[in-house]
């Protein structure tokens, strides 16, 4: 399943609240089982995309950028969310 979640496609929605990720339910409970308990809104989805609110989106980018450093991967070949 984990190499099921590396594909999945994270879309921006400026209109979802801050703190807020809509996806479909088998993201939504292996968000729950890695993390459990977290601090924002897990909404499921009827979806493939997970859409995910401005801040979270944000959020995401940074800590990304973040692991591409930390794995020693220039930022052109690090893996990136889709930014449609």
């Amino acid at each position: 399943m984990i190499g099921d979640l590396c594909d999945l496609e994270l879309v921006e929605d400026p209109e979802l609240p801050p703190r807020t990720l809509v996806a479909p339910l088998l993201v939504v409970r292996e968000i729950r089982s890695a993390l459990g308990p977290v601090t924002f809104n897990l909404i499921v989805g009827e979806k493939q995309a997970v859409h995910i609110s401005s801040d979270l989106f944000e959020a995401f980018g940074i800590w990304d950028a973040k692991e591409s450093q930390a794995s020693g991967q220039p930022e052109d070949d690090a893996p990136s969310a889709d930014l449609n």
